[in-house]
C-alpha cells in the first residue's frame, strides 16, 4: 500500500504526477483543512492534510482540499481560506532545496506563525518554508475514457482543416498508449493532427498520415508514443484533432458529464464515440518516417475515384490550383483523365506565382493503365517551384474525355469548376 514520503521538489510539473501531498511546517504539523463551511488551520493526522495539486494558469498551481475546495488567499491584508474559484486559488512554487515556499497573487507566502496551531500569510521567514509528503500516483493498464459502448449514434461531416475537441473526465490514473475514433474514410487513406491536452496543458502532439479506419469498429486508430507525465484519476483532459482533408466523424447524442459535447463545424456539438488507453508507463519507441518522394511537388492521384466519371467536353476547361509541398522545376504532369487507350489531344497550361510559364498542345495522348493517369511532359518548363507556391495548371481537350472528380476537400487544393457538373479537384500528380 502506498504511503506518504517526503520529496524533494523543484518544479510544479513535479508536483502534478502525484496522486496527493500533505504539507509539513517548520513546526512539525501540516497544513489542514478542517470539516467546517470554509477555513484552513494546521493538525497532526488526518484526511485534511491531503491536498490534491491541480494544474492552474501560467506555471501556476492550486491546492484542492478533500472538502473540494481550493487554498484561497482572499483579498485582505493577510491571511488565507478556502474557496472554491477565483484568482485567489492560484499559487507560485518556489523551490528552495528541501523546501518549498507558495507565492500568493498578492505577493506573500504561505506562513506557519510561531503559535500552538494556525496558518496565514507573511513576506518572509521559516514560516513560509514547508517540506512536502508525496503520495505517488498509482499508475495502472486499462479504459482512461470511452464512449465506445454506446450504440448508434449519427455520421457526421468533418471538414478539412477544422477542428474537433472532446473533453472528458479521466477514469483511472493511467498514461495514454492509444486512441480510437470512430471516424475517417473507409479504406481511403488520410492526414490529421492529434494534440492531447492535460487540463490546458498540451502532453501530446503529432501529425499522422496514412490514416484509415479499423473495419472491425470503424476506429482510426492514433497510437500515442512517449506520452509526457500521466492523467490522473477525476482530470479533465482533451483530444483535438484537426484532419487534412473532408473525412467523416460518429457522433452521439448522449449527455454525460464527464463527456460532455464539443463543436462540430457545420452541425452543433456532438459526442464523440472514442475509446483511451492507457497503461503503467508510456509507450516508447519511434514513429517510422513517412515515405516522401522529393521529386513530387504534390499528389493526390492516391484519392481520384474509381466508380465516377464526368465527361469533360471538347474545348472546355478545368483548372486546377493548389498549394506546393515539395519543390523544384516542375517536369512531369499526370491527371487522371482521357478515354482508356484511345488517343486524343489537349492543351495544358501552367501558372507558377500567378505568373503563366508553360502553354502546350499534345496529340496522342493515351491513359496510364497503372493508375489511369494521361502523362503530360513538362520539357521546357524552367521556373523552380518552392514548397508554399501557388501552382496552377489547366487542361483543355480536343474531343470528349472522361475524368475523374474528387468530391471531398483538402487543404491546401482549391476545387475548381468543371463545366456541366459543379466544382470538384482533380486526380493528380506534380514531378519535378
Amino acid at each position: 500500500m502506498s504511503e506518504f514520503v517526503t520529496v524533494n521538489v523543484t518544479s510544479a510539473e513535479e508536483l502534478l504526477q502525484f496522486d496527493a501531498i500533505r504539507l509539513r511546517s517548520w513546526k512539525g504539523d501540516y497544513l489542514h483543512r478542517p470539516d467546517s463551511p470554509q477555513g484552513v488551520t494546521t493538525w497532526s493526522t488526518g484526511i485534511g492534510n491531503e491536498w490534491r495539486v491541480v494544474r492552474g494558469p501560467e506555471g501556476r498551481i492550486m491546492l484542492r482540499s478533500w472538502k473540494g475546495d481550493f487554498l484561497h488567499r482572499p483579498d485582505s491584508s493577510q491571511g488565507v481560506t478556502t474557496w472554491s474559484t477565483g484568482v485567489g486559488n492560484e499559487w507560485t512554487l518556489e523551490a528552495n532545496g528541501a523546501t518549498v515556499r507558495l507565492r500568493s497573487w498578492k505577493g506573500d507566502c504561505l506562513h506557519r506563525p510561531d503559535s500552538p496551531q494556525g496558518v496565514t500569510t507573511w513576506n518572509t521567514g521559516i514560516g513560509n518554508e514547508w517540506t512536502v509528503e508525496a503520495l505517488r500516483a498509482q499508475k495502472v493498464a486499462g479504459t482512461i475514457y470511452s464512449t465506445y459502448e454506446v450504440q448508434g449514434g449519427q455520421d457526421y461531416g468533418f471538414e478539412h482543416g477544422t477542428t474537433f475537441t472532446q473533453r472528458f473526465q479521466a477514469a483511472i490514473t493511467s498514461v495514454p498508449v492509444e486512441l480510437a475514433v470512430c471516424m475517417g474514410s473507409n479504406q481511403r487513406p488520410y492526414r490529421a493532427r492529434l494534440v492531447i491536452r492535460v487540463g490546458d496543458v498540451v502532453r501530446f502532439s503529432r501529425d499522422f498520415w496514412g490514416l484509415q479506419q479499423r473495419q472491425t469498429d470503424w476506429a482510426t486508430v492514433f497510437p500515442i508514443l512517449n506520452f509526457e507525465g500521466v492523467m490522473r484519476a477525476g482530470e479533465w483532459a482533451s483530444f483535438s484533432i484537426t484532419p487534412e482533408s473532408d473525412t467523416g466523424i460518429r457522433g452521439l447524442g448522449i449527455n454525460d458529464p464527464k463527456c460532455p459535447p464539443g463543436p462540430l463545424h457545420g452541425y452543433g456539438s456532438v459526442t464523440s464515440r472514442f475509446t483511451l488507453r492507457g497503461a503503467e508507463a508510456a509507450q516508447a519507441g519511434t514513429y517510422p518516417a513517412e515515405p516522401i518522394d522529393p521529386a513530387v511537388i504534390r499528389s493526390t492521384i492516391a484519392d481520384a475515384p474509381t466508380g465516377t466519371s464526368w465527361a469533360l467536353a471538347a474545348g472546355a476547361t478545368f483548372t486546377q490550383v493548389f498549394t506546393a509541398k515539395g519543390s523544384g522545376t516542375p517536369r512531369e504532369l499526370g491527371v487522371v483523365m482521357g478515354i482508356n487507350q484511345n488517343p486524343y489531344g489537349c492543351r495544358v497550361v501552367v501558372r507558377i506565382r500567378g505568373q503563366q510559364v508553360f502553354d502546350r498542345t499534345y496529340q496522342g495522348l493515351v491513359q496510364r493503365q497503372s493508375d489511369r493517369a494521361t502523362v503530360f511532359s513538362l520539357e521546357g518548363l524552367t521556373t523552380r517551384v518552392e514548397a508554399g507556391d501557388e501552382v496552377a495548371f489547366s487542361v483543355t481537350p480536343n474531343q470528349d474525355i472522361g475524368f475523374a472528380p474528387i468530391a471531398f476537400d483538402e487543404v491546401g487544393i482549391q476545387k475548381g469548376t468543371f463545366p456541366g457538373y459543379g466544382s470538384c479537384r482533380a486526380g493528380f500528380y506534380l514531378r519535378a
